[in-house]
């Protein structure tokens, strides 16, 4: 369980580089190769420009507020307790395991999309 743990955040990032690069496939593809009717490019340029808030917006939220996370992880390692597990207490709310870091993810991911919503209104 503890190689698990420790192979964990490469593979998350692993698999975000993956989708990066997938994602920046698709955005190219749009981007530069969208001039003749019926092709992929096309078909995925009206499918940016149809709705740019949930096609480019979320997945950049996603994308920073991984970021975040790191970044605070990185910069502000949590103690860990005799058996080794993280924990940490924030505004009055303990956290232990691998579920502070999937909160504060969660946290961050909600308030860039409620940001993005109150955008577009």
């Amino acid at each position: 369980m503890k190689k698990l743990t420790g192979y964990a955040p490469a593979l998350a990032i692993g698999a975000m580089t993956i989708g990066l690069i997938e994602y920046g496939a698709a955005l190219i593809l749009a981007a530069f190769f969208s001039e003749t009717d019926g092709s992929l490019g096309a078909g995925l340029s009206a499918w940016f420009m149809d709705a740019p808030a949930q096609n480019l917006g979320i997945p950049c939220a996603a994308l920073a507020a991984f970021a975040i996370v790191a970044a605070l992880l990185s910069a502000f390692p949590p103690a860990s307790n005799a058996n080794g597990q993280l924990e940490f207490k924030v505004f009055g709310l303990e956290f232990s395991g691998p579920s502070g870091p999937i909160t504060l993810w969660l946290r961050c991911f909600l308030g860039f999309v409620v940001a993005l919503k109150l955008l577009r209104v």
